[in-house]
């Protein structure tokens, strides 16, 4: 997002006759460890091959910035523009299709622009609420900005409402297919009673068909006129992996179903197209069936005469977030003496501000060596902050001033994912430990 999130009024016609970029949309990236009123630089955010050439074809600028990226088109091929994104539509809507694509091929025009996310920082998945079992490498979170425009309110995003949430939800990690020899050989795993695989692509079209040779011919497909590419046709050996080339397809969301006695559900998978893999991969869908959060309202037919102050009407630039929710877990302390003998008396944690934990304790217990600590664990679980605002004092009597109470350390140390490590605790929340030696 810009300096200025507010959307720019629409060119007027003597404006379009200079060479200019507008703002198409922005991505921002926050996190609730960093503080959500900063953009989040814990990611390279680079866009796939398949995209950067979209992007030149198109007169588009992709310009990444610290926590996000911004996309700009050129006014004066705005007319161009929309014509493209038409005739994508019109090519999904009317095209060539096979009675094995998915219904939601014909939902839109699905010119999208894709981006991944490298992390940058180590610690991210410590402090971020990510599962712990999830296992970055091996899966990745999906995003995209074409849930909506299917959004049952369906009115035009306006300038000045406020930036459109893409939904982060961990449960929904997807499994990454990852090049380790080579783009023609990504597998795909079938059981011993497959009769079917069929693979699709973001858009819902079957691209592969795999069967056993007595049910299919190894061909590359339908070449009747008129009649789809895909899918490309396969053998299948069930029980063995299926081998896909995916050598041609775009890095992106791609699908398999497998066929036993039933039709099995659609499994997705992400094939980034790199030697490593991205945590996320985010899709931003220029256009789509409604207009609902997405830049471009492309009409249902353009007049020869349309011309770029036209094809600027239509289009509104939309800013994304994606934000990242802290990992709550419980704060244990452990205060440790500089002697075993020290008697101790009073031992307490106390708030040094406002909207603190409250801890119970404390408890001794052993440490190696013979020398013992005294626990103190929050009642509840609390959010990791890279610069939290929350002060705690840790109070007591060390047997030599008379058993009076005094402040033993004005500023207990916080928790953080440089600070300790993680400890899981079952099924409930993560622990972070903080040993204090006084």
């Amino acid at each position: 997002m810009g300096s200025d999130p507010a959307a720019r009024p629409a060119p007027t016609a003597p404006q379009l006759r200079q060479v200019r970029y507008e703002r198409l949309m922005s991505l921002t990236v926050r996190h609730e460890f960093h503080g959500l009123a900063d953009a989040c630089s814990d990611f390279t955010i680079v866009p796939t091959a398949a995209t950067q050439a979209l992007l030149q074809n198109l007169r588009l600028i992709a310009k990444p910035r610290r926590g996000g990226i911004d996309v700009f088109y050129h006014t004066g091929q705005a007319a161009a523009l929309l014509r493209h994104l038409k005739d994508r539509r019109d090519g999904h809507n009317h095209g060539a299709s096979s009675s094995y694509d998915r219904p939601r091929l014909r939902t839109a025009s699905w010119t999208r622009l894709t981006f991944l996310f490298t992390l940058g920082n180590a610690a991210f998945t410590s402090f971020t609420d990510i599962p712990l079992s999830a296992r970055p490498g091996d899966c990745a979170l999906y995003l995209s900005n074409h849930a909506l425009a299917s959004d049952p309110v369906g009115e035009r995003h306006s300038p000045g409402t406020g930036p459109r949430q893409l939904t982060v939800d961990w449960s929904q990690l997807v499994p990454l297919q990852e090049v380790n020899f080579s783009p023609a050989y990504v597998s795909l795993p079938t059981p011993k009673d497959a009769t079917r695989v069929i693979v699709y692509d973001t858009s819902g079209r079957a691209i592969v068909l795999a069967e056993p040779a007595s049910a299919t011919s190894v061909s590359p497909g339908p070449t009747r006129p008129g009649m789809a590419r895909y899918p490309l046709r396969i053998p299948l050996v069930p029980g063995q992996a299926v081998y896909l080339d995916m050598s041609n397809e775009h890095a992106g969301r791609y699908s398999y179903s497998v066929t036993t006695d039933t039709a099995g559900p659609e499994i997705a998978f992400l094939y980034p197209g790199l030697q490593y893999t991205p945590l996320l991969l985010a899709d931003l869908f220029l256009d789509g069936p409604s207009a609902a959060g997405l830049p471009v309202a492309l009409p249902n037919a353009l007049p020869d005469n349309f011309d770029n102050a036209d094809a600027v009407k239509h289009i509104t630039p939309v800013d994304y977030d994606i934000c990242f929710r802290a990992r709550q877990t419980i704060w244990t302390y452990f205060v440790v003496f500089p002697s075993s003998s020290t008697a101790i008396r009073q031992l307490a944690i106390e708030a040094g501000s406002q909207d603190v934990p409250t801890f119970d304790g404390p408890h001794p217990v052993p440490l190696g060596g013979g020398r013992t600590a005294y626990q103190f664990t929050a009642q509840a679980p609390c959010a990791l902050r890279a610069r939290p605002d929350i002060a705690l004092r840790l109070r007591g009597s060390n047997g030599h001033d008379g058993g009076a109470s005094r402040i033993l350390l004005e500023r207990l140390p916080l928790p953080s994912a440089e600070l300790s490590g993680l400890s899981p605790t079952g099924s409930g929340p993560a622990r972070s430990d903080v040993f204090v030696y006084l």
